[in-house]
């Protein structure tokens, strides 16, 4: 103090690379009086208060107010939670993000809220579609010879991980209902069933439903 005024300090610049807008800027900012030989020690101050700002500039960011929102805000805003979070986020509305997805697919995964549908045959056929590929068909069987069986197939040339396949669908599957043994298979097409069936009689005594003929399983 000097005459009654605040004496000001005269703090260096600070070197290229810290961003400043960060806790690390905002602390050494704070530390002006002890600043101002800085750098005649070799900044050994702002070393020190960038090694404190690492620890601190994440939780610093979501509570920070933003142009977009409030602090905080920006965890619970869908389009704007970092990536590392939207599996945190999920939860919020029962959704569990599966393994594998990009940033858009998590997003999308939320949205939908599968986890307000889990136990569903859509949610079920939902959840095994996000780990195929090509046209994503899937097949589920309910009751399938007991009120309480499942089966799920789907196409070997688009399950690129049975086991992904798998636990998908276990994900979704409500308790109390028993899912058979899953194995990805190789559907017909119009070609080989005219080539095994001459006439539309003979195909029909083969596959007394249209899910046999699909997957070429024997008469139920």
């Amino acid at each position: 103090m000097s005459n009654g005024q605040v004496e000001e300090f005269d703090v260096p610049a600070i070197p290229a690379g810290l961003q400043p807008s960060s806790f690390a800027a905002t602390l050494y900012d704070s530390m002006a009086p002890l600043a101002a030989q800085d750098s005649i020690y070799n900044w050994s101050l702002l070393i020190l208060c960038n090694a404190i700002g690492q620890m601190y500039q994440l939780v610093d960011d979501w509570v920070r107010d933003q142009p977009a929102g409030l602090g905080w805000t920006i965890l619970l805003d869908l389009n704007r939670c970092p990536t590392y979070a939207l599996a945190w986020l999920g939860q919020f509305v029962g959704v569990r993000i599966p393994a594998g997805l990009t940033d858009a697919q998590q997003r999308a995964w939320i949205l939908s809220t599968p986890g307000w549908k889990r136990g569903t045959p859509a949610a079920m056929v939902a959840a095994v579609q996000a780990t195929l590929t090509g046209t994503k068909s899937v097949t589920l069987v309910e009751r399938d010879g007991d009120p309480y069986n499942l089966t799920v197939k789907t196409l070997t040339a688009e399950t690129p991980n049975p086991t992904a396949t798998a636990n998908a669908i276990a994900s979704q599957k409500p308790a109390g209902l028993v899912l058979g043994t899953y194995t990805p298979a190789a559907t017909q097409t119009w070609a080989t069933m005219k080539t095994k069936n001459t006439t539309w009689a003979a195909e029909q005594t083969k596959y007394t439903i249209w899910s046999n003929t699909l997957w070429n399983l024997p008469p139920t």
